[in-house]
Order: C-alpha cells, then sequence, then structure tokens
C-alpha cells in the first residue's frame, strides 16, 4: 500500500484526505507527522499558499525520506468558490 506523508499537524485535513482517497478506492494511506520521531515545525515563509505548500512538501519529504504532499488555501475565500 502507497504511504503519503501529510506536511500538516491538523489532523482534521489529514482524516478527510484520507476519507477522499478511500472513497475514490486508492489503496493509499496518509501518515501524520507527529507518527515521526523528532519532526520539525514547518515553515510558512512563501509569498504565495503554492509557495507555502512547496516549501513544506519539499520539506517534510527530505525529513521523512519518502512521499509527502501539503495543503494550503485562503480561508476567507472559502465558499465562495462553489
Amino acid at each position: 500500500m502507497l504511504q503519503l506523508l501529510a506536511a500538516t499537524s491538523n489532523k482534521h485535513k489529514i482524516a478527510e484526505f484520507q476519507e477522499m482517497l478511500c472513497k475514490n478506492g486508492l489503496a493509499v494511506t496518509i501518515i501524520s507527522p507527529e507518527t515521526i520521531n523528532g519532526f520539525p515545525e514547518l515553515a510558512e515563509n512563501g509569498t504565495t499558499f503554492e509557495e507555502n505548500a512547496c516549501q513544506k512538501a519539499i520539506a517534510a519529504s527530505k525529513y521523512a525520506d519518502m512521499s509527502a504532499f501539503a495543503d494550503e488555501y485562503d480561508e476567507s475565500f472559502e465558499g465562495q468558490l462553489q
């Protein structure tokens, strides 16, 4: 089974990603950073949400030596894109 590291400490987001992947029949396990000993706080110093997500995913992947992803969005737009 494929394992992907979620570059977030938000347990709700991790559960949402896992549920979404399972509903679509994908055999993927989302790994939480808190399960990795000594996992560092991930910086968010980009100038855009995309930059922050990329920085977090790359840093997480390098630290854990596994594939990682990150999700960043502007909550002020939530619900406006429907």
